[in-house]
Parts: structure tokens; C-alpha cells; sequence
């Protein structure tokens, strides 16, 4: 309804720059992130953590697509995430929901950063957070599955058994709402 947009409108979208506004409703809950607009409609359970064997794919739902996490190399599509194949005796388990004070470093940078600084630096949304794992070898953290690896878990070229991640399509109908808004009272002058 004509109210129900306005009040979305007016609470999420024009709240203060620095805030993350949310408006729980039926249809599920209106939020803002990086200056977009969002309906997150239905979610999938909270997955839970696991340890994987060898020759595996493990497709996990996030709020709005899905994340595979694989080691069948043939299966690796283009601008997916990559590590190093596991060592002999390396044990790989999958953990979700870290605390944001993990401390991390990601290929390429010269300093650690907490896991809550580096959700923020890739613009991975507060709600799709808690379903991203963090891969581990033994107790060290490999990668954050789909969007970045570790430093010292870069895959060597001629590594053909790499464990890799990436993103494919919507899971749940979570989905920008800007445009319908921006639409609808531009027909609707308030």
C-alpha cells in the first residue's frame, strides 16, 4: 500500500548515512546497505559447520544466491575464489557465524584485518554475513568462501586438486527494492 512505502521510504530509506535501517514486516524486512534498498522476503536455515572429505561440492543458500564450495576441478567455473590444495594430514572443516574479531589476512595485503573490517572493506551485507564460512585448514583460516583467500593459501599454478568457492544463482527472494520505490513515487508525487 501507498503507507506502507512511505513509511519505507521514510524509515529506511532517507535514515542518516551512517545507519543500518531495517522495517520487519510481512513480507519480510526493508533494509538498507551501501545506499541500496532491499527486501530479504524468506531466508534459508543458518547452516551449520562441517569437515569435508575428499572430492567434495557443498552447495550452502544464502539469503539472496547460492555459494558452492568444491575441490572437483573440472566443476571450477571463471571468477571463482581459489586456495591451495589441502596437505596430507590437513583436516578441512567449514565454520559459519565467526565472531567479527577473528583476525585475518587476505592474499595480497601486508597486515591482518578483522573478519568485521574485511566484510565491510569486500561490501558483504550484515544480513549474508553469518552464512559465508570461512574455510579452515587444521585451526588456520584458508579462505572466505567466494570472496577471498588467505595469504600463504594462494594456489600454485600447476595445482590441480584447489579447493575454489564461487556465487551462482538467487537462492531466496531477497532483492533490490530502490527502483520499484524510486518508480512508484516518481508516478506518485508525495
Amino acid at each position: 500500500s501507498f503507507s506502507f512505502l512511505q513509511t519505507v521510504f521514510d524509515e529506511v530509506a532517507l535514515a542518516g548515512a551512517d545507519r543500518t535501517p531495517e522495517l520487519r514486516w510481512e513480507g519480510g524486512i526493508a533494509v538498507r546497505y551501501m545506499g541500496e534498498l532491499y527486501n530479504i522476503s524468506s531466508c534459508p536455515a543458518e547452516p551449520q559447520d562441517f569437515t569435508a572429505g575428499k572430492d567434495f561440492e557443498k552447495r550452502i543458500a544464502l539469503p539472496d544466491r547460492t555459494l558452492v564450495i568444491s575441490d572437483l576441478r573440472d566443476r571450477m567455473p571463471h571468477g571463482s575464489v581459489a586456495a591451495r590444495s589441502p596437505n596430507p594430514g590437513e583436516k578441512v572443516s567449514v565454520r559459519f557465524a565467526l565472531p567479527g574479531s577473528l583476525v585475518l589476512q587476505p592474499s595480497g595485503r601486508k597486515h591482518s584485518r578483522s573478519l568485521k573490517k574485511i566484510w565491510g572493506e569486500y561490501s558483504v551485507p550484515v544480513w549474508r554475513r553469518r552464512y559465508i564460512p570461512v574455510v579452515f585448514y587444521n585451526d588456520s583460516p584458508v579462505m572466505l568462501a567466494g570472496i577471498c583467500a588467505m595469504s600463504g593459501f594462494e594456489p600454485a599454478e600447476n595445482d590441480e586438486g584447489r579447493l575454489f568457492a564461487y556465487f551462482t544463482e538467487p537462492a531466496c527472494s531477497g532483492f533490490s527494492v530502490l527502483g520499484l520505490l524510486l518508480l512508484f513515487f516518481s508516478l506518485y508525487p508525495v
